[in-house]
């Protein structure tokens, strides 16, 4: 959302968006993994229960999600529209850490 907005207004918008992306549609526990599955859909797995599932894209919300999906995700393949989480990898050492050794 840009431009100045009324305190209600943010308010509803913010509960639209929480019930939409964040809040199981079945417990309405706030546990959804949000997945990426290919380039157009948002899949869900709620921890709290066993419901699983499609998230609204059509929204402005879903939109930014699927064309923003390195802001959603730690990583993903941009290739395979594959999300997942990233592996760190090891810090190099210094050359000061390495003489210590």
């Amino acid at each position: 959302m840009k431009g100045t907005h009324k305190k209600d207004m943010l308010i509803k918008f913010l509960d639209k968006f929480i019930e939409k992306f964040v809040l199981c549609p079945k417990c309405k526990y706030p546990e959804l993994t949000v997945s990426l599955e290919g380039k157009k859909v948002l899949a869900f797995k709620c921890n709290a229960c066993p419901e699983t599932g499609k998230l609204d894209t059509t929204s402005k919300a879903g939109g930014f999600m699927l064309k923003n999906p390195d802001k959603l995700f730690s990583s993903v393949d941009i290739k395979t529209g594959t999300a997942g989480k990233v592996e760190k990898k090891p810090k190099k050492k210094t050359k000061e850490e390495e003489k210590g050794e």
